[in-house]
């Protein structure tokens, strides 16, 4: 049986709904509520989205980015969520809204096997992402394989030994017809 929503309740929702505060930390001022409760109520009375610090404002995480690069720079998107405090799913939304426009990208560096963009504050044109050679896509492709399925890796690079020594005249195999008429016996 749904509870029926009062006045005092929907007061409170909507104090804490504009709070910065996560749900977890003010939900139980809210008795008898789940947060799903909480959620769909919001929805209902046309609360929005809420603004704290897991979906913060836009315009306050492109605040902290630029004086954090003003302070150093250039960072990657890594080091921008460490001295910001905010996702570096939510860094590379606001970095691409202002590329070229406040941001650009330096330089690229390797960081885990990858190429990672160094941002820079400032009005500039960012560097373009260097294109991989046909030698690093191949060796990124091993890589992948051999971590998926490291017995289907073996059983190729065998197949590939036997090849190599065959050609080079190492390996001789034996013919079915010769080996019966040495052993007819099977």
């Amino acid at each position: 049986m749904k509870k029926v929503w009062h006045k005092k309740e929907d007061d409170l929702l909507r104090k804490f709904w504009t709070s910065t505060e996560k749900i977890e930390t003010w939900a139980a001022n809210i008795p008898g509520r789940s947060f799903g409760a909480i959620y769909q109520r919001a929805r209902l009375i046309g609360m929005g989205k809420r603004d704290c610090v897991t979906r913060s404002h836009p315009k306050r995480c492109w605040i902290a980015i630029k004086i954090s690069l003003e302070k150093r720079s250039p960072q990657t998107m890594a080091q921008l969520s460490k001295t910001t405090g905010y996702s570096e799913s939510r860094i590379g939304d606001v970095l691409a809204n202002h590329r070229d426009r406040g941001v650009y990208i330096v330089d690229y560096v390797m960081h885990k096997a990858s190429l990672t963009a160094m941002w820079a504050c400032g009005e500039g044109r960012s560097k373009r992402k260097p294109k991989k050679t046909r030698k690093q896509i191949g060796q990124e492709y091993l890589k992948r394989a051999r971590e998926r399925s490291p017995e289907m890796f073996d059983r190729r690079n065998a197949r590939k030994r036997i090849k190599r020594a065959e050609e080079r005249g190492k390996l001789i195999r034996p013919d079915a017809a010769a080996a019966w008429m040495m052993n007819p016996t099977k």
